[in-house]
């Protein structure tokens, strides 16, 4: 049997994304509180860790490698954000402040 999350798999966007959901709402179960904007950065930091953590694990790197590496773990992060924020308030095309 095969391990159904592998470091492989963290490493891409969409495994980041998995893991940054699943911790913010872990977060959001003991932290009932927590801001949008909180909520926000905090995905955007477990990505960011989840994709840096793995690049640098898997083998020696470059300063070219971890640079994207963060690029990616951002993007990841703040994709499992708004994917959940899309999922709570549905897509809302008005104009509003936050």
């Amino acid at each position: 049997m095969t391990d159904p999350i592998t470091w492989q798999a963290l490493a891409t966007v969409a495994g980041a994304s998995l893991a940054a959901a699943i911790t913010v709402q872990f977060v959001r179960v003991f932290w009932t509180s927590i801001t949008a904007k909180a909520a926000r950065m905090l995905s955007a930091t477990v990505g960011l860790a989840t994709v840096v953590t793995v690049t640098v694990a898997s083998g020696p790197v470059d300063p070219q490698t971890v640079g994207l590496a963060v690029i990616v773990g951002l993007q990841a992060g703040l994709a499992a954000s708004k994917l959940y924020e899309i999922g709570t308030e549905g897509l809302n095309h008005t104009t509003r402040p936050r």
